[in-house]
């Protein structure tokens, strides 16, 4: 291109480079899609007219990929949340209570937490990368922490950057990670790195006191590990799996956001 861009020109591709970058968000953030998931849609689609506040749990590895604005697809549903897990419940669970049991699953508790010899998962060992190429970014190139928050671009956009004189952008290639292949040869700015716990909860709003009721809805799988930290908790009650893990509802994990999208997001 040979003569100079008008401003209006300027104006639009930076909203389409904007648009092509995906920004990322703190869990905690109520912009996360774990957030969205605990506090949203659980409580509204797996409601199961128990009159008690939940508290509900899932594990960090529980879903899968970012939600974008627009248009939500069966396929954005399990590109989500692509695991068929079903939910349990604790139920009658003194508030005081059950708000400690999520810092003990997340290792908070020299008894429960991680033992050192456990082998990293494929989840811990993907995340040190995604965390190394944020890191290793602002370390090498000096910049701020807020200009690593853009990420990916879905198309090849260099000769717009190069003209806008955009150069705060790294090279990810598949060489950089020492594997053979061409890789990836679009420039770019790695995502903004959010540490992700291995669970991840909600906490319920207008509880009066510690001693209110309220129910622990969380995905199967970690039913032990649930009661095992309330019994670590306290000795008022002994909690058994037997008899306190209890069927919650018929919904699938994977599901819930495609039953939310169609009560919520349907225009």
């Amino acid at each position: 291109m040979t003569t100079p861009l008008h401003s209006e020109f300027y104006v639009l591709i930076l909203i389409l480079i904007k648009l092509l970058t995906p920004i990322r968000a703190a869990v905690t953030s109520e912009g996360s899609l774990y957030h969205l998931f605990v506090s949203e849609a659980m409580p509204y689609v797996l409601n199961n007219n128990r009159s008690n506040p939940t508290i509900n749990i899932i594990n960090g590895g529980s879903l899968r990929f970012d939600v974008y604005s627009g248009d939500f697809t069966r396929n954005d549903q399990y590109a989500a949340a692509n695991y068929a897990d079903a939910f349990k419940a604790v139920y009658d669970v003194p508030f005081g209570d059950a708000m400690k049991v999520l810092p003990i699953l997340n290792g908070q508790s020299p008894g429960l937490a991680k033992r050192s010899g456990d082998r990293e998962g494929v989840d811990e060992v993907y995340n040190r990368w995604l965390e190394e190429q944020s890191t290793s970014y602002v370390r090498e190139e000096g910049a701020e922490e807020e200009d690593s928050v853009l990420g990916y671009v879905t198309s090849d956009v260099r000769p717009f950057l190069d003209y806008l004189t955009v150069t705060k952008l790294t090279n990810v290639r598949c060489q950089r990670c020492g594997s053979p292949g061409s890789g990836d040869d679009v420039k770019h700015i790695p995502m903004k790195y959010f540490k992700t716990p291995p669970y991840v909860g909600s906490t319920p709003s207008n509880i009066s006191g510690n001693d209110t009721k309220v129910d622990i809805v969380f995905l199967d799988f970690i039913g032990n590990k649930v009661i095992d930290a309330l019994n670590a908790i306290q000795k008022v009650k002994v909690y058994n799996s037997t008899t306190d893990l209890q069927n919650y509802t018929n919904i699938l994990s994977n599901e819930v956001l495609g039953l939310y999208a169609m009560a919520k997001w349907n225009p």
